[in-house]
């Protein structure tokens, strides 16, 4: 678990997720955490190092 779903849960708590709005917000924060490791892992990989796509990522 990343450190930012950590703080999610601390933040709302399995028991306090019980409004909709709370259950979208904690699925935004997983998306989010996701698209984060997919851009961190796209910009280090070797194919994009090369300074192709930075200005672009």
């Amino acid at each position: 678990m990343s450190l930012y779903k950590v703080e999610l849960f601390t933040v709302y708590g399995y028991d306090g997720v019980k409004t909709s709005s709370d259950r979208v917000n904690v699925l935004l924060g997983r998306v989010v955490t996701a698209l984060f490791k997919l851009i961190h892992a796209v910009r280090s990989s070797r194919f994009l190092s090369s300074g192709i796509f930075h200005a672009s990522v």
